[in-house]
């Protein structure tokens, strides 16, 4: 009995550790929406890893994003059509915004409310 219970207890947190990596797997299919967590969060080897896996640099959020800068303050959000660099240069992820600008990151690309990453 003791065993079985063991037995179990190993299963479910191996299939937990899996799920968990799962989601963070950057693929083809997910590298935009990645390139933009990752820059939100200040990540630089998941923004590298996102760009190898076929991430345009002037992707643009489709929704609209909190700042975990402010996380306290319920009504600080970025608008929809954030580029990485305008986050980047927004949350201070200097490495990021250098990285970025050495892949030819459009420094003009405005988001919808017409501010580029120099306006952040």
């Amino acid at each position: 009995m003791r065993k079985t219970i063991v037995y179990i207890i190993i299963t479910i947190f191996s299939y937990a550790s899996v799920f968990a990596q799962e989601k963070d797997v950057i693929t083809k299919e997910n590298a935009n929406k990645k390139l933009i967590d990752c820059s939100i969060q200040g990540k630089l080897h998941c923004v590298k890893e996102a760009l190898e896996k076929g991430a345009d640099v002037n992707t643009a959020s489709k929704e609209v994003l909190k700042s975990p800068k402010f996380y306290t303050q319920d009504n600080l959000l970025y608008s929809k059509y954030k580029t990485p660099l305008i986050i980047a240069s927004y949350e201070g992820h200097i490495d990021i915004v250098k990285f970025l600008l050495e892949k030819k990151a459009d420094i003009d690309r405005p988001d919808m409310n017409a501010n580029t990453a120099l306006m952040g």
